[in-house]
């Protein structure tokens, strides 16, 4: 039961969360309307509002002004097209691909990549917690794949720029080369958000529609993100090809990397979010090569630069 001299102590506590742990999220406000509900529905609401998970929040620089096709004038004179200006092994949108054989490149639809390496950096750094399975080293490619609903990956272990091939040229996906940086953050709207919610309980959906807790990626805002909960939308994806003995339920995976539109980039394909999802057992073993890619909402209209 909620009471004065408690709900002034939650106050006080929100006011000053621990400096590098999870935001408070049993705010006053939402603890007045537990205290209307039932047990059972007061405790899985607590249950799904205290599920704050580590995440990491990536934000993209463009890399040169130029498009990576060249702009009108220089296609009309048929002058090359600019190089590049990111290493091969960078985390980035646009430019090449990291790839160790060139039948790694799936018909130069690259999107971009993730070199876990420089996010574990980044986040011991910022002194900010790791999230659950996500590796240390490592490097994952986003394609986007002709006859395939949404893409596929490519998962390097040991990326070493000495064993990289570099593919032909291509018309990229990206009209520009983008750098990504990272930074720690915390994940809590999930797949599970409002199962919690009972149905008719009009009150309390609304308040858990629209909470937002400083600090946290919350769903609504978009943007790129590695791990934290998968997002709500989910419950409706457009699809999983799995590998060989894994399911096709979204509860059964894990979040790697949501992939929004991208401004620096010039990046679009339209109003939906592209997810790279890994089962839980292949996340488990480490075993990245088996990441799939899915959406939700409407299917993606890729724009080519």
């Amino acid at each position: 039961m909620v009471t004065h001299g408690n709900v002034q102590a939650l106050a006080k506590e929100w006011e000053s969360p621990a400096q590098n742990g999870p935001p408070v999220t049993l705010l006053p406000e939402l603890e007045q309307l537990l205290s209307k509900r039932p047990p059972h529905v007061a405790d899985a609401i607590r249950r799904v509002v205290t599920d704050v998970r580590p995440c990491v929040v990536l934000q993209t620089t463009r890399v040169g002004d130029v498009p990576l096709r060249g702009t009108f004038s220089d296609r009309l004179l048929r002058r090359p097209k600019p190089e590049p200006g990111l290493p091969i092994s960078a985390s980035k949108f646009g430019g090449t691909p990291y790839a160790e054989q060139l039948s790694d490149v799936l018909d130069g639809r690259f999107i971009g990549q993730i070199n876990f390496a420089q996010a574990t950096q980044a986040l011991k750094s910022q002194e900010r917690p790791i999230p659950a399975g996500m590796p240390e080293k490592g490097l994952l490619t986003v394609y986007r794949v002709p006859g395939v609903s949404h893409g596929r990956v490519r998962w390097y272990p040991d990326p070493d720029e000495s064993k990289a091939v570099r593919p032909p040229r291509f018309g990229p996906l990206a009209k520009y080369e983008a750098r990504i940086e990272f930074k720690g953050s915390w994940s809590l709207q999930g797949l599970e958000w409002f199962d919690a919610v009972p149905h008719g309980d009009d009150e309390l959906w609304n308040y858990m529609n629209k909470l937002e807790v400083p600090e946290v990626d919350v769903d609504g805002r978009g943007g790129h993100r590695l791990f934290g909960h998968p997002n709500q939308v989910l419950n409706e994806h457009n699809g999983i090809e799995p590998v060989r003995g894994r399911s096709k339920a979204i509860r059964d995976y894990a979040l790697l990397w949501r992939i929004d539109c991208d401004r620096a980039a010039g990046l679009s394909w339209g109003s939906n979010w592209l997810y790279v999802v890994i089962h839980q057992e292949d996340l488990s073993r480490g075993s990245f090569q088996h990441a799939v890619v899915t959406g939700a909402g409407a299917k993606p209209r890729f724009v080519q630069a």
